[in-house]
């Protein structure tokens, strides 16, 4: 199938945080993004083991640069960004700095999204938070600094 050009967040990160039955958290300094290619069909719905780094669909289909997008992803960061803020607009938004390879020299080629995971939750360990389409189209950069510059709404949102 496909990437698609929807983002959307993780039914049962949801669900485990409200019900406390999990780890995953939006307060964790250890979020990641992974890359994938467009061979990932994504889908909100799924298990909180199945929606985890390296597992399900998010087991394959890796767009990575050693040096500077590893496998594994690159760690959000919180330098000007308010990691989390509510209630000014009845709209919890969870924010970051744009993310940035590691270093100027990174090959990405058909990056078509990314998951966004807990790298610290151990309930299910690496559990998604939410995905993040690139618009339905490959993103590539040669020997450049490969960015997600996220949305002014944040990685994600939910209005109360």
């Amino acid at each position: 199938m496909a990437f698609g050009a929807s983002s959307k967040i993780f039914s049962a990160f949801i669900h485990d945080s409200v019900a406390k039955t999990g780890n995953a958290s939006l307060s964790s300094a250890t979020a990641k993004a992974a890359l994938y290619n467009d061979s990932v069909t994504p889908n909100q719905l799924v298990t909180a083991a199945n929606s985890a780094y390296n597992a399900g669909v998010w087991a394959a289909n890796f767009v990575s640069d050693a040096s500077g997008w590893p496998q594994v992803g690159r760690p959000l960061a919180w330098g000007s960004a308010t990691k989390l803020t509510t209630f000014a607009d009845a709209t919890l938004k969870y924010d970051s700095d744009d993310t940035v390879s590691a270093d100027a020299h990174s090959d990405i080629t058909n990056a078509f999204g990314c998951l966004v995971y807990d790298d610290a939750a151990t309930t299910v360990v690496d559990q998604g938070l939410c995905y993040i389409s690139f618009g339905g189209s490959a993103q590539t950069v040669a020997a450049g600094t490969f960015t997600i510059q996220w949305s002014a709404s944040g990685v994600m949102s939910i209005a109360m």
